[in-house]
C-alpha cells in the first residue's frame, strides 16, 4: 500500500544481508543506494561449536552411506525455486557411472511428497532419500558426514545452509545468482553453475565427486571463509560499526 511504501522509503539507514538484496531494495522499493549497506549474517557460536564434536555427532535414521551429496530445503508448492528437483535429474544422470552415489536432502514444506515421485519417476528412489523433523545436532551430523553440499537455488536472498555446510569444510554447489554470490566464491570456496542448468549442475557435481583432493582444498577454504568473515564476533563489530555511524550522523543533523 502506498501510504506503508512511503513509510518505508522514510527509514533512515536500509541494512541488508547481501548484495542481492539490495538490489531489490532499490530496483522494486525505489530505496537508494546512498542509504543501504550490507551486513552479512552470521553462523551462531553454538553452531560453530558443533563442528569441533563431530565425534559426539550422529547422523539420524535414513541418512545414506555411499558418496554424499546433500541438499537442505524447505520445498513449497508455492516457491518452486530450490533446485532439488535438478539436483534429482543429474543424481540419475550420473548414477550409471558412480554407482555408490546418494542424495539426502533435509526437507520441510508441502512439496516433499512431488519430488520424492520425481525420483521414482527417475529411478533413483533407491538413491534418494527425504529427512524430516530432524534437530538441529541431528542436522550438523548431516553437515559433518556428506562429501559435497549442492542446492542450486535461484531465488535465495542470503544461503544460509552454504554457510552450514562450509564450516564443516565440506564443498559446495550453487546457482550463480541471487545472495549466494556473496559467499560461495567460484573454484575458491565452491563451485557455481548457471541457474537452472541440469548440465552444468551435472558437470560440476561430476568434477567434485571425482576429485577428493579438490573437494578437500575447497572445503577447507570455505572452512577459514566461514570463520574469517562469517562468525558472530565479526557481525557484532560490524553492526556496533554501523551504529555509531548512524549516531554521529544525528548528532551533526542536530
Amino acid at each position: 500500500p502506498a501510504l506503508r511504501h512511503r513509510s518505508f522509503l522514510n527509514a533512515d539507514l536500509f541494512v541488508a544481508q547481501s548484495r542481492y538484496t539490495i538490489d531489490r531494495l532499490i530496483d522494486t522499493q525505489g530505496v537508494a543506494l546512498a542509504k543501504t549497506i550490507r551486513l552479512p549474517w552470521p553462523l551462531s557460536p553454538e553452531f560453530l561449536n558443533l563442528t569441533t564434536r563431530r565425534e559426539a555427532l550422529r547422523v539420524p535414521d535414513g541418512f545414506p552411506a555411499g558418496l554424499v551429496v546433500l541438499a537442505a530445503a524447505r520445498l513449497a508448492a508455492n516457491e518452486k525455486y530450490k533446485g532439488v528437483d535438478h539436483l534429482i535429474r543429474a543424481i540419475a544422470l550420473l548414477a550409471p557411472k558412480i554407482p555408490t552415489l546418494r542424495l539426502a536432502v533435509i526437507a520441510s514444506g508441502d512439496d516433499v511428497a512431488r519430488h520424492e515421485q520425481l525420483a521414482r519417476d527417475h529411478g533413483v528412489a533407491d538413491r534418494v532419500r527425504f529427512l524430516m523433523g530432524l534437530s538441529p545436532t541431528d542436522i550438523a551430523a548431516c553437515y559433518s558426514e556428506c562429501d559435497v553440499f549442492a542446492l542450486p537455488s535461484t531465488g535465495e536472498g542470503f544461503g544460509f545452509v552454504f554457510l552450514e555446510a562450509m564450516a564443516f569444510g565440506k564443498p559446495v554447489i550453487g546457482a550463480a545468482t541471487g545472495g549466494i554470490t556473496d559467499i560461495v566464491e567460484h573454484e575458491k570456496n565452491g563451485l557455481l553453475v548457471a541457474p537452472g542448468n541440469v548440465e552444468d549442475l551435472t558437470n560440476a557435481l561430476e568434477k567434485l565427486l571425482a576429485n577428493e583432493t579438490l573437494r578437500v582444498q575447497l572445503g577447507r577454504a570455505g572452512a577459514e571463509c566461514v570463520r574469517s568473515q562469517f562468525d558472530f564476533e565479526t557481525f557484532r563489530s560490524r553492526l556496533e560499526s554501523i551504529l555509531r555511524q548512524c549516531g554521529l550522523a544525528s548528532n551533526e543533523n542536530e
